[in-house]
């Protein structure tokens, strides 16, 4: 009996084990099948395939597998095809004869059949090399055509386009001797000067703190940096020392000299115009609750709210050292609101307990009464430090897009 039972049990196992087996490459042969009537190809060859590696002899999709390659095939010729009737569309070229070849590449690794090769036109890494010359060669012009305006912002452009023929083509003809150079004649020299406060002397360091962590998150900026050299301030001073020029000197004042002793290009510069600051302010509603036995004063509740607010507006602008001119400016805003509310409340001795027994239970009921997150209340001066915070991002995102 217990063999029957073991040989009932092992036969199950198999037929159960082969439904599952035929259920999954049969689950995949249905999608192949949904993707192969939307002409979505890949999709139905890479499901095929997965459909085939379960089942080496499912005729279903080993047939399929065959027709659908040459059809697969002709849909990236033509889209090759397509895409070099647009001209210079060289990005859309070379996306379309990769996405070629790594199809090929996953038939050769499946392994199934090496018949797709015979619908491989024998010419087609001969083309796709043609169309790499032609886009490496495109782009290289351009940036020998951006090097001839010889100024900072055509340069850039320059680089740019040397870059995008790297990316074709290694070592393209002269082009890393051409990149050095475009580096090196792109990169602006500015300095950024300490923040002239218009507002509350109470604040006047703001400016320089303000000043000072835009120099610091913009030097900690590996995209800014790449194009900009931010020139320390010790060494700005130095030079307005050498020119006996003082801040105010350094602005109103041409600055053409400051220029060619330090080769800086642009000079950041701004004004705080506005500080509100509404120190955090407590009020206190109180109300008696009764006892509803002998109508005495059971306890005192409060409703407490402690509100401040905080408001902050810098005027950024970007000086022109050749011309004396603003080629940009900007005024950034930030404000910030807190606000608590809890509960408190006061026991009365209207049941004979002690002082003592009052004061613990109003100690313990105030302790779950109160919600906030902390109970060290905040002070305006943090505040403060959090809007420096959120306007020292936007100038440095506004720098970060204008030095692109």
């Amino acid at each position: 009996m217990k063999k029957i039972t073991k040989t009932l049990f092992f036969t199950l196992f198999i037929l159960l084990s082969g439904c599952m087996f035929f259920t999954t490459y049969g689950r995949y042969y249905k999608q192949a099948e949904r993707y192969y009537a939307n002409n979505d190809f890949n999709k139905a060859i890479e499901y095929y395939i997965k459909s085939i590696n379960l089942n080496l002899n499912y005729e279903k999709s080993i047939n399929r597998f065959e027709q659908v390659v040459p059809k697969a095939f002709n849909y990236h010729y033509e889209k090759i095809k397509a895409s070099k009737l647009i001209t210079e569309n060289f990005i859309e070229i070379i996306e379309n004869y990769n996405n070629f070849f790594n199809l090929i590449k996953k038939l050769e690794k499946a392994s199934i059949s090496k018949s797709y090769l015979l619908h491989i036109n024998k010419n087609i890494y001969l083309e796709y090399d043609q169309e790499l010359q032609k886009a490496a060669n495109f782009h290289y012009k351009k940036g020998l055509e951006f090097m001839s305006y010889t100024n900072k912002e055509n340069y850039k452009s320059a680089y740019k386009e040397f870059v995008s023929c790297e990316n074709y083509i290694k070592n393209y003809k002269e082009v890393e001797k051409y990149l050095k150079e475009c580096k090196k004649n792109s990169t602006f020299n500015i300095t950024i000067l300490d923040f002239k406060n218009n507002s509350r002397k109470k604040y006047d360091n703001i400016g320089k703190s303000i000043s000072n962590k835009l120099v610091s998150s913009l030097s900690n900026n590996n995209s800014f940096i790449e194009s900009v050299d931010i020139i320390n301030r010790k060494d700005v001073d130095i030079i307005m020392q050498q020119l006996k020029l003082s801040n105010s000197g350094l602005i109103d004042s041409p600055t053409t000299e400051l220029g060619k002793l330090k080769d800086i290009d642009h000079i950041i510069k701004g004004e705080i115009n506005t500080v509100i600051i509404n120190e955090p302010k407590k009020t206190t509603a109180r109300t008696r609750i009764k006892n509803n036995e002998n109508n005495s004063t059971k306890y005192t509740q409060k409703n407490n709210r402690l509100e401040a607010f905080v408001s902050l507006e810098v005027y950024l602008e970007i000086l022109d050292v050749e011309t004396s001119e603003i080629i940009n400016s900007k005024t950034f805003q930030s404000e910030l609101v807190n606000i608590e509310e809890w509960e408190e409340r006061g026991f009365h001795n209207d049941k004979g307990n002690t002082l003592f027994e009052n004061l613990i239970a109003t100690i313990a009921i105030n302790s779950l009464l109160d919600t906030r997150k902390s109970r060290a209340h905040f002070s305006s001066d943090e505040m403060l430090n959090q809007v420096i915070d959120d306007i020292n991002i936007k100038m440095k995102n506004y720098l970060i897009k204008f030095y692109e």
